[in-house]
């Protein structure tokens, strides 16, 4: 019961983050500067973008920055964003579904934050969306979704479910500590067969601590393909 749980608690955190996040293909990407109007307001979490709440944050495409914005968008790409980017599929070689060397200034779609105290940068390459947080100059990618999660929305198709993960168990570990740091002794890791509650077979749910019935409390939601390369991503509170 609590691996049908988990799985149909991250079938709830995919629609939600797809719903939240809107369609990114329809955002415009990084044009020539022009003066911002009226910023659109999204309902975002004040402390933490991963959970719900009342408080809202701008949601600013690029082409809305202003000079000075699009200078230090990007001075901080090149300095900040995209080592942080290459730092983490470093971090998960051999299962990245992009190429990290090819994501530029360019590929942003979004920025949410209303300051540079906490500015969340959405970027879209080869269908893939990732996510890079910048939080008091603290900069983590984390976000990655991609289309095979279409397919953990879905029951299963009535094929044997296939138990054994697409990645051995001692690697996911291992990346997952390489990417966390150290992990308390409470932080169990948790991985869950895909296709035991959905029709993405062979492939496996990774998470790690909290409540594995509560979302919002994992410090870190992984979901691998059957061929073993990342269909999301999701880092928690942090």
């Amino acid at each position: 019961m609590v691996a049908v749980g988990g799985i149909l608690t991250v079938a709830l955190l995919l629609s939600f983050n797809q719903f939240r996040r809107g369609n990114p293909e329809h955002v415009p990407a990084l044009a020539e500067p022009t003066r911002p109007t009226e910023h659109r307001v999204v309902g975002v979490d004040n402390t933490n973008r991963h959970t719900l709440g009342r408080r809202t944050r701008a949601q600013v495409a690029p082409a809305e920055f202003d000079d000075t914005e699009r200078r230090a968008f990007q001075d901080n790409f090149e300095k900040k964003y995209k080592p942080a980017i290459q730092r983490w599929a470093a971090t998960y070689q051999g299962h990245v579904p992009f190429d990290p060397r090819a994501v530029s200034a360019q590929h942003c779609i979004s920025r949410v934050g209303v300051n540079s105290d906490y500015y969340s940068y959405m970027f879209l390459i080869d269908g893939v969306t990732l996510g890079v947080e910048d939080r008091n100059g603290s900069v983590r990618l984390d976000y990655v979704g991609t289309t095979g999660t279409k397919k953990m929305m879905m029951m299963p198709t009535g094929a044997q479910p296939v138990l054994e993960p697409p990645v051995a168990k001692q690697d996911i570990i291992s990346m997952v500590r390489a990417d966390l740091g150290p992990i308390g002794a409470n932080d169990e890791i948790r991985i869950i067969p895909s296709g035991l509650s959905s029709a993405l077979n062979g492939g496996a749910i990774v998470c790690v601590g909290g409540d594995p019935n509560n979302f919002a409390s994992w410090k870190i939601n992984i979901v691998f393909k059957p061929d073993g390369q990342l269909a999301y991503y999701l880092l928690g509170p942090h």
